[in-house]
């Protein structure tokens, strides 16, 4: 039955001569695959000699050529009945093989959604498919285009091809299909069309919270975006399409459809009798009995195909009977808009240099119409090699193929891997940041964040994320970025990403690493009580344990996060900065306070507090300072600080010091003298402070022999005898506004007291 049946197919028409083509160091060699007694009949053009000569091939045989020959081939039976020639090409990755047989769809794997049956095969073969263990050959269908297989669970495919030479080739293919119930798939097709179709007017969308692949980079897991081409591309692809939806993987052929449509156009211009073969040879159809006329040149009697140098334009006359025709064929063109280095992320467009030439494309169909410009495009994931053989047309006579190659590539590269270490030979306080790619990388660094966050190990931290547009990528060579090994406490925020040859730019990667040993980490609730090592990570949980770090190095960062309560005095014998985080305080309780020595110390958003907690009684005596300084630089900003003791000496006492006050708030709240900074032989500034003491008396500063600046205070004082300001032998400089937004309750009130040692200040007092 299926002998009757490839009879009939025989019958109804004779297919062209299919061939594969190898690629040798003296030319090509061509293997001829034909039906039957069919006979393959061909005539070989020499470009360089101008000779021509004529040869026939049966089923398997092969033919030599040289690199400058071209061979027009065509099926020829017994019988004398012919098919259409045929320009053999010479590209071997587009080799047109009788054994063609690739299955696009389905593949093996597990899918959520039903597959396509969707095959690649030459022309000659036939292919019947069956499910199960059924012979496709005795139970099957004849596959005649892509088609939904409406089957779930495990599915077995069986296909049979049949070739032109009568062999066949069997595969069998094993896929599950498990579609989530009530989830509604990312892609819809129909039972009447399965192909997803795509195109410049026809985008796809693939949801951002989705990733895909495409094409040969299925496993590219791109983020979602929409699908389409920017241009009418005149090659169409049929392209597998995975979708990834947590763990489920929907897979679909999509198929973009703008290439121009071919059909067997019937005008009259095609019945010309001239025809060229590969630019150099022309020749008159059979049975045309003619003369002819080059370049005005004698009229000849046409017998054979003659040679033409197309460097340059020829005229070109014929007379049959008493008309004669002519045509002037310009000199070949060359192709423009090829992109430079063969590899671009963009749309192609092709043209010719003479604007006379069109291309035309050709399939089994017959010709398109004209077209002045050849689009190529592939969709966003997809990087695809083109070898085209681009037939170019001047009018309706073909005169050759012009052959191009170069690759779009819409893959983005992959990121950056970045790694830290530490780099010992570029000074204690380094680290390095390995970069490896590929491709070539363009990275940027920030160095805003002066300390990682608690929690926040030094390592990649980001991606897809980008700097601030201050911050600017630059060019990387090499393998390694050094940074840090100075005394500058920094943390490095390192980004990079690839870009391709192509211009294709990768995600954006990112790490984090601090490139010093200054920064010292200490949290109430730390959970590292025995491994504790004071990083972001294990951060220490006493802030008697942090400090002990902080006196053992020259220069520390001590970040704080939580509440302490200290019952026993602290000292600062070494720099730090304390910077709070998260409601970060420090509860000094009873004659407990922070002694600074010899140290230039920092406090930016902490809470400090000085609280008795015993009886009324005791809250009239005489306390110790929240922080005693002496021969010292303090700087308080953004801070609180607070006490409900009586202290003579003042919540900040400092001798000797460099003292520099900035947005913070002094809180006093006594039966006894309240007094908010004492300070002798010392250089104070406050700018922008607040001031709240209550007691039997109040004074916010009494400065001894100093240096004194102050700017945009707030003062609330309740007091029998309350002073903002006392001053012995002080160089003062006061905001001319200093005091007019002073309030107080007290009822016996002084702005400013100051002795007659301290006139050589500069103030307006009102």
């Amino acid at each position: 039955m299926l002998a009757a049946f490839c009879a009939s197919l025989f019958a109804q028409s004779i297919l062209v001569p299919s061939y594969s083509v190898q690629r040798t160091k003296s030319g090509y060699v061509y293997t001829f695959f034909v039906r039957g007694n069919n006979i393959v009949r061909y005539r070989v053009f020499d470009s360089f000699t101008g000779r021509i000569s004529v040869g026939s091939a049966l089923n398997g045989e092969t033919l030599a050529i040289s690199h400058n020959d071209t061979v027009v081939a065509w099926t020829e039976t017994y019988g004398g009945a012919k098919s259409h020639e045929i320009m053999l090409g010479k590209n071997t990755a587009q080799n047109v093989n009788s054994h063609k047989f690739d299955v696009i769809s389905p593949v093996e794997g597990r899918w959520a959604n039903k597959q396509a049956l969707v095959l690649e095969c030459a022309p000659e073969t036939e292919v019947f498919y069956s499910f199960s263990e059924y012979d496709p050959l005795d139970f099957g269908f004849a596959y005649d285009g892509p088609v939904l297989i409406d089957l779930s669970g495990e599915v077995t495919l069986n296909l049979v091809a049949v070739h032109g030479d009568g062999t066949m080739t069997r595969k069998k293919i094993t896929y599950e299909v498990n579609e989530p119930a009530a989830v509604k798939p990312p892609l819809s097709i129909s039972m009447m069309n399965p192909l997803v179709v795509c195109g410049v007017q026809k985008p796809v969308p693939v949801s951002q919270n989705l990733s895909y692949g495409i094409g040969a980079h299925l496993d590219a897991a791109l983020s979602g975006r929409t699908l389409y081409q920017n241009l009418p591309s005149c090659v169409n692809a049929m392209l597998p399409l995975e979708i990834a939806s947590g763990t489920a993987v929907y897979r679909y052929v999509i198929t973009t459809n703008d290439a121009p449509k071919t059909s067997m156009m019937q005008d009259k211009t095609f019945s010309s009798p001239l025809q060229i073969i590969d630019w150099n040879f022309v020749l008159f159809k059979a049975g045309q009995r003619l003369q002819y006329s080059v370049d005005d040149g004698a009229w000849q009697v046409y017998v054979e195909p003659f040679y033409l140098d197309r460097s340059k334009s020829h005229k070109i006359s014929w007379q049959t009977g008493s008309h004669i025709e002519s045509i002037i064929l310009p000199e070949k063109p060359y192709i423009v808009g090829l992109p430079e280095r063969g590899i671009t992320n963009r749309s192609v467009e092709l043209q010719f240099s003479n604007p006379l030439y069109t291309f035309r494309l050709e399939d089994e169909k017959g010709v398109s119409k004209p077209l002045t410009s050849f689009y190529v495009d592939t969709l966003a994931g997809d990087e695809r090699r083109f070898d085209l053989l681009l037939n170019v047309y001047y009018g309706n006579i073909k005169q050759g193929e012009i052959p191009v190659s170069f690759t779009i590539d819409k893959l983005p590269p992959k990121a950056p891997v970045l790694s830290i270490e530490d780099d010992f030979a570029s000074g204690s306080n380094a680290v390095a940041v390995s970069v490896f790619s590929e491709d070539d990388v363009y990275t940027a660094i920030d160095t805003k964040s002066s300390a990682l966050e608690f929690g926040e190990a030094a390592q990649p931290f980001a991606r897809d994320s980008e700097p601030d547009e201050n911050v600017l990528f630059m060019p990387f060579a090499g393998t390694k970025l050094i940074l840090g090994g100075g005394e500058n406490n920094s943390v490095y925020t390192v980004y990079a990403y690839a870009r391709d040859a192509a211009g294709n730019k990768s995600e954006t990667v990112a790490v984090r690493s601090s490139a010093t040993t200054e920064n010292i980490y200490v949290d109430a609730s730390s959970r590292y009580s025995l491994d504790a090592d004071g990083s972001s990570v294990k951060p220490f949980g006493s802030i008697f344990d942090a400090l002990a770090v902080v006196n053992s190095r020259k220069k520390s960062v001590l970040h704080i996060r939580g509440a302490f309560v200290i019952t026993q005095s602290l000292a600062v014998n070494s720099d730090c900065r304390f910077v709070g985080h998260e409601n970060a305080c420090l509860s000094f309780k009873n004659n407990s306070g922070l002694i600074i020595r010899n140290s230039n110390v920092a406090f930016e958003n902490c809470m400090l507090e000085k609280v008795y907690d015993q009886t009324g009684r005791t809250l009239l005596a005489d306390g110790v300072p929240l922080i005693d300084a002496r021969d010292s630089s303090l700087s308080i900003e953004k801070c609180e600080l607070i006490s409900n003791v009586s202290s003579p000496q003042g919540l900040v006492q400092a001798v000797k010091c460099q003292l520099d006050i900035h947005s913070s708030g002094i809180t006093v709240q006594t039966l006894g003298q309240a007094v908010g900074i004492q300070c002798l032989q010392s250089s104070i500034r406050s700018d922008g402070d607040r001031f709240s003491l209550s007691g039997e008396s109040a004074v916010a500063f009494a400065l001894s022999d100093s240096v004194f600046e102050l700017a945009s205070p707030r003062f609330i004082l309740v007091a029998k005898q309350a002073r903002c300001v006392e001053l012995f032998a002080t160089v003062y400089a006061f905001d001319e506004d200093v005091f007019q937004n002073e309030m107080h309750t007290s009822q016996d009130f002084a702005p400013l007291w100051y002795d007659s040692s301290s006139k050589q200040g500069i103030a307006p007092l009102f």
